[in-house]
């Protein structure tokens, strides 16, 4: 902003309230940018961890057979309310090595 000083000559009265105003600014803007950057990959290793445990626990019920058992459990099921006859037994249609063998268990 330009003024008159006091002998009649344009002076920037105001430039170094806004200089130290928009250095401020552009600061804040910087640690934000940052925080936000250090949250993103924490969740992205949060994440990363999170499916890593749910893949173990996958992992473990598929080799104990409790997989195999759920499939078992709707099997019996659909025999027991939608009548049906000659039903196949899980251990047939259903083989947990497709997915151990994927997941190099």
């Amino acid at each position: 902003m330009f003024t008159l000083g006091q002998f009649g000559r344009a002076t920037t009265c105001g430039t170094e309230a806004f200089d130290y105003q928009s250095d401020v600014f552009k600061s804040l803007k910087q640690q934000a940018m940052v925080g936000s950057q250090q949250a993103t990959s924490a969740a992205q290793q949060a994440n990363l961890r999170y499916a890593e445990q749910q893949l173990d626990r996958t992992r473990k019920l598929y080799a104990d057979g409790t997989a195999t058992r759920w499939q078992q459990q709707v099997t019996d099921f659909f025999v027991r309310f939608g009548n049906i006859q000659n039903p196949v037994p899980a251990s047939t249609y259903f083989d947990a090595r497709l997915f151990m063998d994927t997941v190099k268990a």
